[in-house]
This record gives structure tokens, C-alpha cells and sequence, in this order.
């Protein structure tokens, strides 16, 4: 089994193994209704991502977003 993970990236840890890997990162839960068919995904937050390029990524597209406003 490829399970995806963090930041998109696949691993060949088994399901068991990840719990064991991060069972002291903390979670949330978030509950999807996609086609009558409900999902529940939970997020392991393993600090493993860079803030800084996230928070520059998220500013770079809502300037990009203000600007079209503006332009349109």
C-alpha cells in the first residue's frame, strides 16, 4: 500500500507505522460530503513544513488575487 503524506509525497510505511511515527503531533479532523459519500480526513501537524514559505506563498496570492480586482 503507497499511502500520500506531507506536502504531498508518498511513503511505503504501512498505515500502523505512520500512527506509531506521529501519535504525538497534534491533529484535527475535517469532515467532506463529496457524491452523497461522507470523508473524514485527519491532519498530523509533524512541524515539518516551512512557515515562512507558506505564509510567503499564501501573501504572494492574495496580492496577485487584489490585483486582478483591481485590473478587472
Amino acid at each position: 500500500m503507497i499511502i500520500k503524506v506531507i506536502g504531498g509525497t508518498f511513503t511505503n510505511k504501512t498505515l500502523q507505522q505512520l500512527r506509531e511515527e506521529f501519535s504525538g503531533a497534534p491533529t484535527s479532523q475535517k469532515e467532506y460530503m463529496i457524491e452523497g459519500k461522507r470523508y473524514i480526513v485527519t491532519s498530523h501537524y509533524t512541524g515539518k513544513k516551512n512557515v515562512n514559505k507558506v505564509i510567503n506563498d499564501i501573501a504572494l496570492k492574495r496580492a496577485y488575487a487584489d490585483m486582478d480586482k483591481i485590473t478587472a
